[in-house]
């Protein structure tokens, strides 16, 4: 039995980066409390996938969240915020950011295809509009964002029924962040969705809830 080994190898410059680049990651350093954050540029080679050209954005000693926060909602979120902040031209013969979140006993890394946080943005649309639907029981309007083919109306009437019990219990939410996501397919017919995590929350509770949006109808398939 032969086995086939494919080795990555890449090559990571911090030289030449733009003010701009530095400056973003500055910004996404303050927004976990990192205490240091820096950003360069790689290639990244395989025999599978050819060539990459990466933007590295580095976090280091994050102190505004728990040891156990979960890395790859730091990683998305910071992906999907610096690649708000820059301009299309700041990523100009690049493919991916190659997201590291570091402290002193472990180290996380995420790679993401800027192709695919161009979606993440456009999606995320969807999903925050779900919050402010629901943080202003307009809960009728709710139909409008879901995909009746994957929910049905016994779903949707529970998920109505437990955000109204939601509200009576902890008070009606008034604020919604999206805390991070990932790229899935429906196990069904193999069909790309994105899946958010968004939370709701209030001076006295906070709600998570996971929204799975299909990228070619931009419809919500299902939440959890």
């Amino acid at each position: 039995m032969k086995y086939i080994i494919y080795f990555t190898i890449v090559v990571i410059s911090v030289g030449c980066i733009s003010q701009v680049k530095q400056d973003a990651a500055s910004t996404i350093a303050e927004m976990w409390g990192a205490k240091s954050a820096s950003t360069g540029t790689a290639t990244s080679a395989n025999i599978q996938e050819g060539s990459i050209n990466l933007i590295t954005l580095t976090l280091e000693n994050i102190t505004s969240v728990k040891s156990d926060y979960p890395r790859e909602k730091i990683t998305s979120i910071s992906a999907l915020q610096f690649f708000r902040i820059l301009t299309p031209e700041e990523f100009e013969g690049f493919d991916n950011i190659l997201v590291t979140v570091k402290d002193s006993a472990t180290e996380f890394e995420k790679n993401y295809k800027i192709s695919d946080l161009q979606k993440a943005k456009d999606l995320s649309v969807v999903a925050l509009t779900m919050g402010d639907l629901i943080i202003m029981a307009n809960l009728v309007a709710l139909d409008d964002l879901l995909d009746k083919k994957y929910i049905s109306d016994s779903s949707i009437e529970a998920l109505k029924n437990r955000i109204m019990n939601l509200d009576s219990t902890y008070g009606r939410p008034v604020k919604r962040i999206i805390t991070g996501f990932e790229f899935h397919n429906i196990s069904q017919t193999d069909e790309p969705i994105i899946v958010y995590c968004i939370e709701l929350s209030n001076a006295n509770a906070s709600v998570q809830y996971n929204i799975m949006v299909a990228e070619s109808n931009k419809k919500i398939v299902g939440i959890k």
